[in-house]
This record gives structure tokens, C-alpha cells and sequence, in this order.
């Protein structure tokens, strides 16, 4: 039997050490958010989360693209430059990020007691970019047993630090301390990982800072648009609607959803550095990747909403208890949000590689602006999570118009289609559904690959292709 090749075996390392963290830390977040729920209550669990969300919103605008512009100067063979510079602008940003977190925090937060809480997220924002820095970094240079490793350290101090503090009876501020103080020990520790391990890192190269800086910032703010998401809903939600225990409601679920979407981009971020070079070779396979993404992400979306429908009430009872009633039908069409999350990050992927660093960032920022104002304005009487998934389902049509004329191959058609057969599935379970939830859950498990198939989306010779490329990988 050939021996596989060395590209295949490094993917397949770096994919499972980052599968890895990522389903650990998916975990992880999991218990976290069933005992700051339980402990907290919709309120304080509401204020919590839509602190920690607007405080991401910085830190993606700064690390969202460092995978992508790590992995792409790594193949071009400047690591060692690359991280300097990317440790400057990270640095730089951050610095700045944290003071407009904290003037605007101050200007607008609507409740005086919470308005204390902006200083200790302030060094959570610095802390935090400086490790997710590192991480990136690890991945980069194809060492994301790392990535693991300081997720199953300090996630899970984390939230051993968090269960004792609630089981003592302390709240809000104190949660606060411990997440910023768990992310300054992860930072700490990278730092002298990567010393240990890489060498010396170097001072900050602000040596060609103007040059490097746009370029880093283009791409983190091309791709902190798409996170952002993601995020505006919660941060949006939470200050438009005046009823804490609705926003805490709203946070539980959609909060439920987005951990599924982060596993699902941690492992599409450990392709990121084979992507890259396949696009450098022009060999095809970063087409390929994208090519499944545009058949398999819409189903993902559908699977999850078929899925909620039937355990949507459980899963909240489970997760938050009964004060958090009725968040059950938001996590629905939050889950069924997996799919365009999935596609919407593909595509950033390939427009990235090809150099549309500007369109990525103008459709995706618009996009979130657009989610954030309308959650906003109806907030108590809107549908947030369906307005994200509608808005999400027409920014990937549009961005699959572009990656048509870019790569010269008809993406948009795809698209369309896999949407259709998702959205069909899902009605049809739906629909089912207002009869019994758990008959139309298995409708829709049945319609979905019917449709799948019937309109082309997969082939037999697709699925057995896949297969054999599972084998391969899992051999490797």
C-alpha cells in the first residue's frame, strides 16, 4: 500500500489536535454555560453574555484573520517575520480596541451597575487577543497539539474556578475576575510555549509597521465581520430590549447555537495552512474544499433545526432550567444558523486566497450592521434569530455571485440548490411539526437526503469519494 504522503499526514494531525481542542473546548463552554445560567438566572447570565460578546467584538476585529495571514506567509516562507509583525499590529490594536470597549461601555450602557464591570473586560480583551495571538500561531506552524493542551488547561480551570465561586454564593463581578484572569495565566503560558518551543519570538516588528498593518488589519476585519455576526444579535438584543430576563433567555439559546458554529470553524481553521498551499500549487483541492462545503454546510443548518425541533424545549430545560422557558423556540432557528455560518466562512476562505480581502469586508460588515440594526429596533416584538438566518442565507448568494466570476465556475447554481433542498427539508418538518414535533423531526430526517439527492446536491459517486477520502485520512 503507498505510504501517505506527508501534506496528508500533517493535515491530518493538525485537524485532529484542533478537532480536538475544539470539541473539548465546545464542551467545556457547554458546562460553562449550564452553571453561569443556573447560578446567574436569565438576568445576570443576559449581562454576562452580552458583555463577553461585546468585548469579542475587538477581539476578532484584530485575530479573526491571523490564521488565513499566518498560514499564507508561512507558505511563502516568512513564519518568523509574519509573527513578529502580526505580535505588533496585535498589540497596537488591542490597545486601542480596549479604550473604545471601555469609553463606549461607559457612554452607553444602560445600567449603572454594570458599568463597573467595563475595566476588568478591558484586560479580558487584552489577555484574551494575546492568547488566541498564540494559538493561531501554534496553528500556523502546524503545532496545534498546543491548541489542545492550553484548552484543556485553562478553559477547564476556568470552569472549575467558576463552579467553586457559585457554589460559595458570589456573582456577577466575581465570574468576571475569573475569565479575565484565566485568560491572562493562558497568555502567560503561550508565551513561554512558544519560547520553549519555536525560540525566541523577537520584539515586536514594528520595523515596516505601516506597511504590514493594513494588510493584517484588511484581512482581521474582513473576517471579524462574519464573527461579528454572530455577535451582534446577543449585544444588539440585550440593549434594545428592556426586559433582562428575555435577554438572558435569548443569550441561553443562541449562545447554545453559536458553540456548535465555533466547532464547526476551529476544524475549517485546521485546513486553513492546506488550503492555502494548495492555492499556491494551483492544484485544485482548494476548490474541492470549497466545493464541499457549498453541498454539506446547508444540511448541517437543516440537521440542527430538524434536531431542535424535536429537543429544543430539553436541551433548554437541561441547560438553563425552567427559568429559561420559552428560549426553546429561539434555538430552533438558531441552530438552523450552522448552515450559512458554515458556507459564509467557506467562501471568506477562497475570497481571502484570491485576493478579495475588501469585498469579504464590505459584505460581511454590512451584513451585521444590517442584523444588529433591525434586532435592535425590534427588539421585545421581532424574531431575531430568523432575521440572522434570512440575512446570512442572502449574504452567501451574494458572495457566492462573486466567487462565480472570480473562479470561473458556476458556485452560485450549487448554492442555490443546496439551500433549496436544506430549506425544503425543513418545512416539510416544519409543517409536520405543528401536528407533532417529533413527527416532524423524522419527516425531515427522511426528506433531507431525499432531497439532497434528488436535487443533485450529493451524487453516489460524491458520497463514495468522500468515503474513501475519510479512510485515507483516518489511515494517514
Amino acid at each position: 500500500m503507498t505510504a501517505p504522503r506527508p501534506g496528508i499526514r500533517s493535515i491530518a494531525r493538525n485537524a485532529a489536535f484542533l478537532g480536538g481542542s475544539g470539541i473539548a473546548g465546545s464542551l467545556i463552554r457547554f458546562a460553562y454555560v449550564i452553571l453561569v445560567a443556573r447560578g446567574l438566572g436569565p438576568e445576570g447570565y443576559g449581562i454576562l453574555s452580552s458583555l463577553q460578546g461585546f468585548y469579542l467584538i475587538f477581539v476578532f476585529a484584530v485575530t479573526a484573520g491571523l490564521p488565513f495571514y499566518l498560514s499564507r506567509e508561512r507558505a511563502a516562507g516568512q513564519d518568523a517575520l509574519a509573527a513578529r509583525q502580526s505580535l505588533a499590529v496585535v498589540l497596537t490594536i488591542f490597545s486601542v480596541g480596549a479604550g473604545i470597549f471601555l469609553v463606549a461601555g461607559l457612554a452607553f450602557e444602560p445600567d449603572p451597575t454594570v458599568e463597573r464591570l467595563y475595566p476588568i473586560f478591558v484586560c479580558a480583551i487584552l489577555a484574551r487577543g494575546m492568547a488566541i495571538w498564540a494559538r493561531h500561531l501554534f496553528v500556523a506552524r502546524e503545532a496545534s497539539e498546543y491548541h489542545l493542551t492550553q484548552t484543556l488547561v485553562f478553559r477547564a480551570g476556568e470552569l472549575a474556578a467558576v463552579a467553586a465561586a457559585l457554589a460559595l454564593g458570589w456573582g456577577l463581578w466575581v465570574m468576571a475576575l475569573v475569565h479575565a484572569a484565566s485568560w491572562l495565566a493562558e497568555a502567560a503560558a503561550s508565551l513561554v510555549i512558544l519560547r520553549r518551543r519555536f525560540g525566541p519570538i523577537g520584539w515586536p516588528g514594528f520595523a515596516g509597521f505601516r506597511t504590514v498593518l493594513p494588510e493584517i488589519l484588511g484581512v482581521s476585519l474582513a473576517f471579524a465581520a462574519a464573527n461579528w455576526l454572530r455577535v451582534a444579535p446577543l449585544v444588539a438584543y440585550r440593549f434594545g430590549v428592556e426586559d433582562a430576563v428575555a435577554a438572558g433567555r435569548f443569550a441561553l439559546a443562541w449562545n447554545a447555537a453559536m458553540l456548535a458554529a465555533g466547532l464547526i470553524i476551529t476544524v475549517m481553521n485546521a485546513a486553513a495552512p492546506a488550503v492555502a498551499r494548495a492555492k499556491e500549487r494551483d492544484d485544485g483541492k482548494d476548490l474541492a474544499y470549497l466545493d464541499f462545503w457549498l453541498r454539506i454546510g446547508p444540511a448541517i443548518g437543516a440537521l440542527g433545526a430538524i434536531a431542535a425541533l424535536g429537543l429544543a424545549d430539553w436541551v433548554v430545560l437541561l441547560i438553563g432550567g425552567a427559568d429559561y422557558a420559552g428560549a426553546g423556540r429561539i434555538l430552533i432557528p438558531a441552530a438552523a444558523c450552522l448552515g450559512p455560518v458554515a458556507v459564509n466562512h467557506a467562501l471568506d476562505q477562497t475570497l481571502f486566497l484570491h485576493g478579495r480581502t475588501r469585498s469579504v469586508f464590505r459584505l460581511n460588515a454590512s451584513y451585521a450592521v444590517a442584523a444588529a440594526a433591525l434586532i435592535y429596533f425590534t427588539a421585545g416584538h421581532g424574531a431575531p434569530a430568523e432575521y440572522v438566518l434570512v440575512l446570512m442565507s442572502v449574504l452567501i448568494l451574494e458572495k457566492s455571485l462573486l466567487v462565480t466570476r472570480v473562479v470561473d465556475r458556476d458556485i452560485a447554481r450549487l448554492t442555490l440548490r443546496s439551500l433549496a433542498a436544506s430549506a425544503l427539508a425543513a418545512s416539510v418538518a416544519f409543517g409536520l411539526g405543528l401536528t407533532s414535533p417529533w413527527l416532524g423531526a423524522a419527516a425531515g430526517l427522511v426528506a433531507l437526503p431525499a432531497l439532497l439527492f434528488g436535487l443533485r446536491v450529493l451524487t453516489v459517486a460524491q458520497l463514495r469519494t468522500g468515503l474513501a477520502a475519510l479512510a485515507a485520512a483516518r489511515r494517514a
